[in-house]
């Protein structure tokens, strides 16, 4: 009987942890998504802060601590949180042309667990600091 209870406090000690890393990785994901905020708008060219993926990668591969990545207005932006700097990049999205007037109605989208594994193998960043942002 006295092992059961040592093993529910051991799980209660866990449950409690994951829900302190949860509480802190939304913090930080809430940060960076203020941060992306707060700089929408400075470049509007093939990407924010960088000229191609190639560099972007360069910078942030391996000292990225959580990466976040959006689809939004016909682009898609992956930024990454190095030291207490955000890096950005944004590219457009491929334009979809139809002669049928079922154009208005496709959309693009990104499967979150491709996105995430995809991102994280890219730029060496545990799969878990790699997140969509809302």
């Amino acid at each position: 009987m006295r092992t059961n209870g040592g093993q529910v406090e051991l799980l209660d000690l866990f449950i409690k942890a994951l829900e302190d890393h949860e509480k802190r990785l939304e913090e930080i994901s809430q940060r960076l998504n203020e941060a992306i905020q707060s700089t929408k708008g400075i470049a509007m060219g093939r990407s924010r802060g960088f000229s191609s993926w190639k560099s972007f990668v360069k910078k942030v591969r391996g000292k990225a601590r959580i990466v976040t990545y959006k689809l939004e207005d016909g682009w898609v932006t992956i930024s990454a949180l190095v030291g207490d700097k955000v890096r950005s990049y944004m590219e457009p999205l491929p334009s979809i042309r139809l002669q049928c007037p079922l154009e208005a109605i496709f959309s693009l989208s990104l499967d979150p667990a491709i996105s995430r594994e995809k991102l994280s193998q890219a730029l060496e960043v545990p799969l878990e600091n790699v997140m969509e942002a809302m």
